[in-house]
């Protein structure tokens, strides 16, 4: 994986944090630590992914909208 910037994600886990403020306040603050580093680390992992898909010159999954379906808002 590419070294981030300490700065971009120290800012990515405050964030977290923030979001998820009331969902891990229960876990002790080592705890907490842990798991916002192991979540920026599987966000930063998913883009990394995405990003290296986005690269590719033909994408070999077709969308519905690329094979002209049309999908009413019933079924999803």
């Amino acid at each position: 994986m590419k070294p981030q910037k300490n700065l971009d994600r120290k800012t990515l886990k405050n964030k977290m944090a923030q979001a998820l403020n009331e969902d891990i306040k229960t876990l002790t603050n080592g705890m907490q630590a842990i798991l916002l580093d192991d979540l920026a680390t599987a966000f930063e992992s998913r883009l990394q992914v995405l990003s290296r898909a986005q690269s590719k010159s033909e994408p070999k999954v077709k969308t519905f909208i690329d094979m002209g379906m049309e999908i009413p808002n019933e079924t999803f």
